[in-house]
């Protein structure tokens, strides 16, 4: 027999001492000393009922072999070697203390062999070997092999996608050298540009480029200034997003700057050029349709942060629920349920999924109605009474039974690492079609939110108008500006119609972001938190 003990049986083991004055053996097995049975590697698993009856006699170290090879129990204190209380174990199977530790209190009893007598897994009321193999601790706290190893997909998709990433990442990464050195290009190109674009402006009386002799010469340069500032930014907000990737901050900065060149810098040439001069209008082009495509940009390199954040969502939830305890984590998968949820989708049951375990789903109840564990209200990551009774070969019909205590209370779905799993492929088969719902939402109420935006633009430009502070109210007429002037300091400006129609689109986009985020985190509640 097995001479490791379960938790709690802290009797010591009696031996059979030899009586004052008798010679001890002097090598061999006495002479009716009965032969112990060969370990196997279930072992560890089966105890001899404790006792008052002595032990049978062991047989007598071997003089010929080393001393360490046939470590011997020291009197008082079973399981240690002799040479001390920090003597190791002799090599063999592991313990039972910690691969039953999960196991009920109820299922301990059945794990010994009354009097020896090897049990029949075959038979109800035996111990099923297999079935206690396949358990290893369900409440557990993983390491971080567990969490990473649970962060890898086990399905094939999931596994493309994986691939394919890690493949754009290498590509990114093999071109660091080249991305880096556009950067530094690009930022020589935009500090002179833009220093020889100041100098211009206010050292080169462009706003009165008119009465300025080399006003041609003076335009032409002013223009390849702006170009060289405007595409030189493109290039190093490109650069700059090529090398930091996995930085989700980067987007919305090259989409400010986006918003800058295509609203602000126009604002800012219109008051140092003055109304009328003829150079706002090729320099405005080149920020109206260089700062469009940076935006541009900008915003796709948001909309693939939003979506790896998603992706990423089930990993973090794992991890978060796993600090808390969660069930199931730490356990093995099998190679054969490993081929087996390669297939496994949003629909596919629990015993399609990588961690169930085959020698406990043969007479699992969930799986015999052919109902997933989360409908059933009970399975084998969180009913530990319901596996002791598949451990101890217990009836069928006892293990059906839901009369156990743990039966009673709500399943611990939302920390189940099976569940999670089954989620996580719900998650990201849904998560994907809230950028084609936003967008579609967004078109849909496009017209009532336009109606909308010009009336409440007209109401307050009406309210404003009629508050006593209005220049309009005690300008004087001698100073008011003409109908000729009015239309020179026009020339080159926006419109109202015009500032009203880009600032309900910059709006619009703003809340289009907003409700593409708010549709992505109610997606995240109904199926990690309302578990639907």
């Amino acid at each position: 027999m097995s001479s490791f003990k379960l938790e709690g049986d802290d009797a010591p083991e009696p031996q059979n001492t030899p009586a004052a004055g008798a010679n001890p053996p002097t090598g061999g097995s006495p002479p009716n000393a009965p032969k112990p049975p060969a370990p196997d590697e279930f072992s560890f698993f089966l105890e001899d009922e404790p006792s008052g009856k002595a032990a049978p006699p062991r047989p007598a170290a071997n003089p010929s072999a080393p001393p360490a090879a046939v470590p011997r129990q020291q009197p008082g204190r079973p399981g240690a070697a002799q040479g001390g209380a920090g003597a190791q174990r002799p090599a063999g199977p592991p313990s039972n203390t910690d691969a039953t530790k999960a196991l009920p209190d109820l299922m301990r009893p059945a794990q010994r062999r009354p009097g020896g007598a090897p049990a029949d897994p075959s038979q109800p009321g035996n111990f099923n070997v297999a079935a206690a193999q396949a358990v290893t601790p369900v409440v557990n706290e993983p390491d971080a092999a567990a969490i990473a190893q649970s962060a890898m997909p086990s399905d094939d998709l999931s596994s493309g996608i994986q691939e394919f990433g890690a493949k754009v990442k290498q590509i990114l990464d093999a071109g660091e050298d080249i991305y880096t050195w556009v950067a530094r290009v690009a930022i020589l190109a935009v500090g002179f540009s833009l220093a020889v674009l100041l100098a211009g402006l206010f050292l080169g009386n462009a706003a009165n480029i008119a009465a300025n002799p080399k006003g041609a010469d003076l335009a032409r340069f002013l223009i390849m200034a702006t170009k060289g500032l405007t595409l030189g930014t493109l290039a190093l907000g490109i650069s700059m997003l090529l090398l930091t990737y996995d930085d989700n901050r980067m987007g919305a900065i090259v989409a400010g700057v986006g918003v800058l060149f295509h609203f602000a810098a126009p604002l800012g040439l219109r008051a140092l050029l003055g109304p009328g001069n003829p150079l706002f209008g090729p320099l405005a082009v080149q920020f109206f349709s260089v700062g469009r495509l940076i935006l541009l940009i900008g915003g796709l390199k948001a909309l693939v942060d939003v979506g790896i954040w998603l992706w990423n969502l089930p990993n973090q939830i794992k991890a978060k629920q796993s600090g808390a305890g969660a069930v199931g984590f730490g356990n093995t998968i099998e190679s054969k349920q490993q081929r087996i949820a390669r297939q496994a989708n949003m629909f596919s049951p629990c015993w399609k999924l990588p961690f169930c375990r085959e020698p406990i789903r043969v007479l699992c109840p969930a799986f015999l109605a052919k109902k997933t564990c989360w409908k059933f209200g009970r399975g084998c990551y969180c009913d530990t009474e319901m596996v002791g009774r598949i451990v101890r070969n217990e009836p069928l019909e006892h293990i059906k039974a839901a009369d156990t205590m743990q039966s009673k209370q709500p399943p611990p779905c939302a920390r189940c690492y099976i569940f999670l799993e089954h989620q996580t492929h719900k998650f990201r088969m849904i998560s994907p079609l809230v950028l084609p719902a936003t967008i579609l939402i967004v078109f849909g109420l496009w017209p009532i939110y336009n109606r909308l935006f010009l009336g409440f633009t007209a109401g307050y430009t009406k309210l404003f108008a009629s508050l006593s502070f209005s220049t309009s109210n005690f300008t004087p007429d001698a100073i008011k500006a003409t109908a000729a002037g009015q239309a020179e300091a026009a020339a080159g400006a926006l419109s109202p119609q015009d500032i009203a129609q880009v600032s309900s689109y910059m709006l619009g986009a703003l809340l289009g972001f907003f409700l593409l985020i708010y549709l992505s985190k109610f997606v995240e509640w109904a199926i990690f938190k309302a578990k639907w």
